[in-house]
C-alpha cells in the first residue's frame, strides 16, 4: 500500500514538484495550475526509496492519492535508488554562487597592483579551496 511507505516534503515550484532535487508533475497539478498559483508551497508526499519514478500526494480523505511522475530533467535517475541519488548529488560540486563568498588569500604587492598567489581559506560556501586555481599571464 502507498501510505505504508516513507513520507517526505516536496516543494511546488514553477518548474515542477521538487523532491530531493528531482522534478515531478501530476495531472492535477497541471489542471489546477499549481506551478503558477502555489509556487514555493511545501506539500507532504509519500515515496518509495527504491523507485523514484513516482511520488504520491495523499488526498485529505487519507485513502486516495495523486500520482506524480518523474519529469524529463530528472529522468537520468529513473533507475536509481534514492540513497544513490542523494550520494551522487552530495558528491557533485555546486557552482551555483548565489551568496557572497569570502576568502583569505596570500597576495603579492606590486607597484600599482596586487597579485593573488594562493587561496588560503574559503568561507560562506562549501568550496574545497585546494581545487581552486588562479592563473595570470605574468605568473
Amino acid at each position: 500500500m502507498v501510505l505504508e511507505r516513507p513520507w517526505g516534503n516536496a516543494t511546488i515550484s514553477r518548474v515542477g514538484i521538487k523532491f530531493k532535487n528531482l522534478l515531478y508533475s501530476s495531472k492535477q497539478a497541471i489542471e489546477e495550475q499549481w506551478y503558477l498559483k502555489l509556487k514555493n508551497r511545501s506539500i507532504e508526499i509519500v515515496y518509495d526509496p527504491r523507485n523514484v519514478e513516482k511520488i504520491y500526494i495523499p488526498h485529505d480523505n487519507g485513502v486516495d492519492f495523486e500520482s506524480c511522475i518523474l519529469l524529463e530533467p530528472s529522468q537520468q535517475y529513473r533507475n536509481d535508488f534514492l540513497e544513490e541519488i542523494i550520494f551522487q548529488q552530495q558528491s557533485k560540486f555546486d557552482w551555483a554562487l548565489t551568496k557572497p563568498i569570502t576568502f583569505t588569500a596570500r597576495v603579492k604587492q606590486g607597484n600599482n597592483s596586487r597579485t593573488v598567489l594562493q587561496i588560503v581559506n574559503v568561507k560562506n560556501k562549501h568550496i574545497p579551496y585546494e581545487n581552486i586555481s588562479i592563473s595570470h599571464p605574468e605568473i
